[in-house]
């Protein structure tokens, strides 16, 4: 298997966001069953480009409905760190280290599973204000809010993308620049929240005993 280095220019919302710098990015041609990489969302056999990228953030905007080339093969190709479970805010996190180059990708092969430590995490929210309240360090949020909700992000380096549906609002944050990562307050949020997925600074899930 060859890797491919390139760099990539695109006119994409994302890719403006990207650091100035030029990026040696590290593609890997994926044309084999079984050991292709993961992370190719749009199905081209080039895992890893930035469009891929954006469409896993577009997951975690409209679900399912951002998957309109093979549902079964794009949410299979989304374990990014390859254990097990697809389409999680570690995934998306750890995908983003391997685009950037800080971390090697997993190779698809068959009976391969990664193991990652998981990370258990206390929120709370005190006038709308939603924090962590360990040391933990966050890489990646994923919210579900109810109604039409209008969040503010507190940290720096990361961005905040949000869709409202008509009854509920998706909120992802998450960043592309190299080693960020936060704690303590991160969003002001006034709407109820339903459910919250979160991933450490590398990838690994957060395991958060309670919802605020």
């Amino acid at each position: 298997m060859k890797y491919l280095f390139i760099l990539l220019i695109a006119t994409s919302t994302l890719a403006d966001t990207l650091p100035q710098h030029g990026l040696n990015l590290p593609m890997r041609i994926a044309r084999k069953p079984g050991i292709q990489t993961f992370g190719d969302m749009n199905l081209n056999e080039i895992s890893g480009e930035i469009q891929d990228f954006e469409l896993f953030v577009n997951y975690f905007l409209h679900g399912l409905d951002a998957f309109t080339i093979n549902l079964a093969g794009q949410t299979a190709i989304s374990d990014i760190n390859a254990d097990g479970k697809p389409l999680t805010v570690a995934d998306l996190v750890y995908f983003k280290r391997v685009i950037i180059g800080e971390a090697l990708p997993y190779p698809r092969s068959s009976g391969f599973s990664a193991e990652h430590d998981t990370t258990t995490a206390s929120l709370s929210l005190n006038d709308y204000t939603l924090q962590i309240n360990d040391s933990v360090m966050i890489g990646g949020v994923y919210i579900l809010a109810g109604g039409n909700a209008m969040p503010r992000l507190l940290v720096d380096d990361f961005q905040m993308q949000k869709h409202y549906d008509g009854l509920y609002t998706r909120i992802i944050i998450y960043s592309f620049e190299e080693n960020t990562s936060f704690t303590g307050p991160f969003l002001e949020i006034s709407a109820p929240i339903i459910s919250i997925e979160m991933a450490t600074e590398t990838g690994n899930p957060v395991k958060i005993d309670r919802i605020p």
